[in-house]
């Protein structure tokens, strides 16, 4: 008996003992957006279309994606954390928190590029502060996920001011640049600061950083709204005019700073719509850039809870890009830009993926799928050109 022992006793020590298995450098890296977390809904089942995210399909959609990523190297979040019409005043800040605690406990190896979207913000919508207490609670929540193993030493500096900082990748001579382009939008005020200079400082801040590195560095940029035409406003059964999500002057010199030669900007990352897409800066792939737009996990306009997983290899290029969505009360594979032809994401893939787009129905229905995630698709009922251009052209 106690020979027994001795023995179960010195395996349990030996498994303790035993070193962490190695992770995985090439696992993909996951992207989440608009997750629009509501507090204050405490259903016990996961939100239904109509509703911001809950508890359960915020807990839902992290072990999903802990299930088909177990290890990611990045989990990049591009904005709207919080719901929408969410309470002013402190509340805002904890509940930043408390996401950092679930996403950190969810992922407790991974480094963070956090994003911040309009609807984050302690004062309302559209009205994030500069240099106030809500940023500064948010770089002290989100910093040791960000920061993990060193990677952006600067973020909790820089972040407080404009919601902005750079962070290195887990590829050689790759970082990102994180902006937050809510300052750039058309619908910015800074209401609860009174800075009527806010978007130009930060417009000159993003130049900064992108112009602060290596000779040999590479260079993402993570922002929450993708530049160009809010095409679901733009459609052609409502006869309205195209309409831009960001200021024009701005969005102008946002796109200057990001296709300088020097800048080395290879992807765009953003969110907003709800819906994944692309868009690409010019369609000219000596100097266009691909632009990815993430799905939400927020199902409140009718898309299916989404995410993604990508794919990058060691030359810093999104090889792969695969969507996760809950439909029907499961989560399944919803599609991937392989099963459209695009394998390397780049301007000419996506300029290859547009011109069968616009001559193929069949290959637009199965598009639209991943799309809304498997939800409602509306260039299905408004006509399906507008939404095909604002892939292409950015300018109303």
């Amino acid at each position: 008996m106690l020979i027994r022992y001795l023995v179960a006793l010195s395996l349990i020590l030996t498994i303790a003992a035993a070193p962490a298995a190695p992770r995985s450098h090439d696992a993909p890296w996951l992207l989440i957006s608009d997750v629009h977390f509501d507090p204050r809904n405490s259903g016990a089942a996961p939100s239904r279309i109509g509703s911001d995210t809950n508890a359960a399909l915020l807990d839902s959609m992290l072990a999903e994606a802990a299930k088909v990523d177990p290890d990611p190297p990045v989990v990049l979040l591009s904005g709207d954390l919080l719901a929408h019409n969410f309470p002013v005043g402190p509340v805002a800040a904890k509940t930043m928190a408390d996401l950092a605690a679930r996403f950190d406990r969810a992922f407790p190896r991974a480094q963070f590029v956090l994003a911040l979207g309009n609807n984050d913000s302690a004062c309302d919508d559209y009205q994030i502060t500069p240099h106030g207490k809500f940023l500064r609670a948010v770089a002290k929540a989100w910093a040791p996920l960000v920061n993990r193993n060193g990677a952006a030493p600067a973020m909790r500096a820089t972040f407080p001011r404009y919601g902005a900082y750079v962070a290195s990748l887990p590829r050689p001579h790759l970082r990102i640049v994180v902006a937050d382009d809510v300052f750039f939008s058309k619908n910015y005020e800074d209401y609860c600061g009174r800075s009527s200079d806010a978007p130009r400082q930060a417009g000159a801040e993003l130049r900064t950083l992108l112009a602060s590195h290596a000779r040999d560095a590479r260079t993402w940029v993570l922002v929450h709204i993708p530049p160009g035409i809010n095409a679901a406003k733009s459609s052609l059964i409502l006869n309205l005019r195209a309409r831009s999500y960001l200021d024009a002057a701005l969005q102008r010199e946002l796109l200057a700073a990001l296709e300088r030669p020097e800048a080395k900007v290879g992807l765009v990352i953003a969110g907003h719509l709800h819906r994944f897409t692309y868009r690409m800066t010019s369609d000219d792939p000596r100097r266009g850039i691909p632009i990815l737009v993430a799905p939400a996990v927020s199902p409140i306009v009718g898309n299916g809870p989404s995410f993604l997983t990508l794919d990058v290899d060691r030359g810093a290029a999104v090889t792969g890009v695969t969507e996760y969505s809950f439909v029907d009360g499961s989560w399944r594979n919803t599609g991937s830009l392989a099963q459209f032809g695009v394998g390397r994401l780049d301007v000419r893939a996506l300029l290859r993926l547009q011109n069968r787009l616009r001559t193929d129905p069949n290959l637009r229905e199965r598009f639209l799928t991943m799309y809304a995630g498997g939800g409602f698709a509306e260039p299905r009922f408004t006509g399906w050109q507008p939404f095909w251009c604002a892939s292409e052209y950015l300018e109303a």
